[in-house]
This record gives structure tokens, C-alpha cells and sequence, in this order.
């Protein structure tokens, strides 16, 4: 039996649209550019410590994303790292690079990697073009609790 006082509760519910926008761990756009040189991939990498971060083929490969189209990646899963964990993220040239651990340290401008610090229950968002990755890296990490929102509809 339902009362006076419960159909603004339902109607209230029924109006009120709460979600949680389940934004990947770590995800971001890497735009490409033209020249079609680099791979369409991301590729996270394991340093194994403050010393190996820009060592060429010194860490470990942890996992890869793909790049599409539009410039758009994802990690759906990311290590476990109840503390926060050294990680690397990295990209490479179609012709040359047989290994997603090689990086580039010639010059800041064209290095090809960029060290991140995760944490688990963070969700992290980049920005970088693939030619100049390390110059153009940028990052977004918002706030706890930034990840759900509630909208009216």
C-alpha cells in the first residue's frame, strides 16, 4: 500500500539519473600526426626503479593500448599498486624499433617515453603528439571522487 509520501520519492528517483562515468585507469588521446611513422600503440612500461626510467630496453612491458583513429587510447587494467608505483609510458616508429622498450633520450623533444606515477583508484589522462612525445605529454588527475556524478534529467 502505497502512501502520499512516497510518490515524490519515486518520482524523484525516476528524474534523478546517478552514474558513475567509469573513465579507464589511464587513458588520453596521442595524436599521430601525418607522416604515418609511428605505431598505433602505448605501451606501459616498468622502469624497475628511479634509475632505469629512460633506459633503453632496462624495463619491462607491462601491457600495450591500442591507438585508434581518433587518437584515443585505454588501459582497462593496470598493475596492482597499493603504493604508488614508477611506471613509464611509451610509444614507437613503425621502422626500427623491434622493441616497445626502446627509448629514445637523444633529445627531450623527440624522446619518445614519459614517467607517471599510478597509484590504485586513480584514473589518469594524457595528452601527447607520438613525434614529440615527451615535449607535448600532458597530464589530468582529478580530484577523488571526480569519477561519479550526479545528473537530473
Amino acid at each position: 500500500m502505497r502512501t502520499k509520501s512516497t510518490f515524490p520519492i519515486l518520482l524523484f528517483l525516476l528524474v534523478l539519473n546517478v552514474g558513475c562515468s567509469e573513465q579507464p585507469p589511464l587513458s588520453g588521446t596521442v595524436s599521430m600526426g601525418d607522416e604515418g611513422e609511428w605505431k598505433p600503440m602505448v605501451y606501459l612500461l616498468d622502469p624497475g626503479s628511479w634509475g632505469g626510467i629512460g633506459g633503453s630496453f632496462a624495463g619491462t612491458v607491462l601491457d600495450s593500448a591500442i591507438i585508434r583513429e581518433d587518437g584515443q587510447f585505454a588501459f582497462a587494467t593496470m598493475p596492482d599498486a597499493p603504493e604508488p608505483m614508477l611506471l613509464e609510458l611509451a610509444v614507437q616508429r613503425k621502422e626500427g624499433a623491434f622493441f616497445a622498450n626502446r627509448l629514445d633520450n637523444e633529445s627531450p623533444t623527440t624522446a619518445n617515453y614519459f614517467p607517471i606515477v599510478w597509484k590504485n583508484g586513480e584514473a589518469i589522462s594524457i595528452s601527447a603528439a607520438a613525434a614529440h612525445f615527451q615535449k607535448t605529454f600532458s597530464m589530468k588527475k582529478p580530484f577523488p571522487g571526480e569519477r561519479c556524478h550526479v545528473a537530473v534529467a
